[in-house]
């Protein structure tokens, strides 16, 4: 009778950061080439390099990594039996959470002011076809993302341990984005969890969508009331929003700790114990981002990010 190896941690850690070697190196060129030639609508025209990254991952990762579409999708391995108020009520405290953090380090660190994306609504047509076609751009990214990083990437580490397997492919989804890197790894710490609670993708893929539709809201608000209100800038608005999210985060959260379901959660998440946990899983994290193949894979993205960093300061300094 034949013996079967157990996969070590470092062994699982080489094969993902192939996963993204590969998709860097090789296939991100061949697959924004096929996206812009032969996928020419305009839905897709809107992110062709999004998508194009998404197909790149996801061909290593089917063949590289272990892959199971039934648990990923329909999995039954739930960690909370919520009801409809208590996941509203998590659901609506993670996505302002996530915002809050978003706007604060945007502002706190100035990168507002090197950020120089085109809006995704253009300031004189904002109709429903545009908002339409805006959602749909979303998601399909957002389905991507779910199934690579959360249903294939931490899935494949959750033999070492849950909140390792959501920390380390949080870090990873963060890396990936670049000067985004510290708000982009929260989110992706956020869906991780949402993934590991709630036993399937999508709850996070419902969150994530809704994340990255906000995303898109000051760009509209801004818009909206420049027409009429010339002399409020997008900083108003932006801070507006930032204040909003932490009044509701606040609600949200002391909602939650009155919640039967959810208090007793939120008090097996305290600090305390999450940093017990990190201690014990120390090791792990060492073996995880010392293998390889992800130093490789995040030597990449830091080359990619100092580049369009210093894109991004070249432009700025020039107007």
């Amino acid at each position: 009778m034949e013996i079967k190896k157990e996969v070590t941690l470092e062994t699982t850690a080489n094969k993902i950061g192939c996963v993204f070697l590969l998709a860097r190196l090789l296939l991100y060129g061949p697959a924004l080439r096929f996206v812009e030639k032969f996928l020419d609508f305009n839905v897709v025209k809107r992110r062709p390099s999004s998508i194009a990254w998404i197909i790149a991952l996801l061909l290593p990762s089917l063949f590289l990594l272990k892959v199971n579409p039934k648990e990923m999708l329909i999995g039954k391995r739930k960690k909370v039996n919520f009801k409809f108020k208590s996941l509203l009520l998590l659901t609506i405290f993670f996505i302002s959470f996530d915002r809050l953090i978003a706007f604060t380090y945007v502002y706190g660190t100035g990168y507002y002011k090197l950020y120089n994306a085109m809006p995704l609504i253009s300031n004189t047509n904002i109709n429903s076809s545009n908002i339409i076609i805006m959602a749909i751009s979303i998601l399909i990214p957002v389905v991507w993302e779910e199934i690579i990083y959360r249903g294939i990437v931490l899935e494949n580490l959750r033999k070492y341990g849950d909140v390792f397997a959501i920390v380390a492919a949080g870090v990873l989804f963060g890396i990936v984005h670049g000067q985004l890197i510290i708000v982009k790894s929260m989110s992706g710490i956020i869906l991780g969890i949402l993934y590991v609670m709630g036993g399937n993708i999508k709850w996070p893929i419902c969150v994530h969508y809704l994340i990255n539709m906000g995303s898109g809201i000051p760009g509209i608000l801004s818009n909206t009331i420049a027409l009429k209100f010339p002399q409020v800038t997008d900083v108003h608005v932006d801070l507006g929003i930032l204040v909003f999210n932490f009044i509701i985060m606040i609600i949200s959260l002391l909602l939650c700790l009155k919640d039967n379901i959810l208090k007793p959660l939120f008090h097996r998440c305290s600090v305390k114990n999450i940093s017990k946990q990190f201690k014990m899983d120390k090791s792990k994290y060492k073996e995880f981002f010392t293998a390889s193949a992800i130093v490789f894979s995040i030597v990449i993205e830091l080359i990619i990010v100092i580049s369009v960093f210093s894109a991004r300061m070249n432009i700025y300094f020039k107007r």
